[in-house]
């Protein structure tokens, strides 16, 4: 099959986060609220459009309500969690993420692709955001200033036009 994992923080005691290609060729992101599989929140990008063999861009968000999924710039899916936040302590665990595999000591699910530009944002990403920075990468090019967000713990985001 085509699965491979493109970035995730997991392993085959604890799970955090994962955004991958399942067996099926669909993009999912799944967020955990204990850093165990029991309880799992997943967005699944389905449709007829492929997203293999070709530049994807592939963004999951977590708002504490929701996993969404967006493929190039575009909602793939939304689902709404059976939880409100995630344990802190256990999201304080010590486990590496992985870019490109899934790793409990073996490895698994080898990206056979490139992975290009990761970003990890300690906040939740808007849809106007994620639409700007597929645009940014895009070749189009565009500039948004985001306005009213907080500095300190959620951080500061701009896009500025690609020259």
């Amino acid at each position: 099959t085509n699965a491979g994992y493109i970035i995730g923080r997991s392993d085959y005691n604890d799970y955090f986060f994962e955004l991958f290609i399942d067996s099926g060729e669909d993009a999912r992101f799944q967020i955990f609220e204990d850093g165990i599989f029991a309880t799992v929140c997943n967005a699944e990008k389905l449709d007829d459009t492929t997203i293999l063999n070709r530049w994807v861009h592939l963004v999951g968000v977590y708002n504490l309500t929701d996993t969404i999924i967006y493929t190039d710039g575009s909602l793939g899916d939304t689902t709404t969690c059976t939880f409100s936040s995630i344990n802190e302590t256990a999201w304080q665990d010590s486990e590496t993420t992985f870019i490109g595999i899934h790793d409990d000591g073996n490895i698994y699910y080898e990206w056979n692709g490139t992975i290009d530009e990761v970003m990890i944002f300690d906040r939740a990403l808007s849809a106007e955001e994620v639409t700007a920075l597929y645009n940014a990468t895009s070749g189009t090019g565009v500039y948004n200033n985001f306005t009213g967000l907080v500095d300190g713990k959620i951080g500061r985001a701009s896009c500025r036009e690609r020259v």
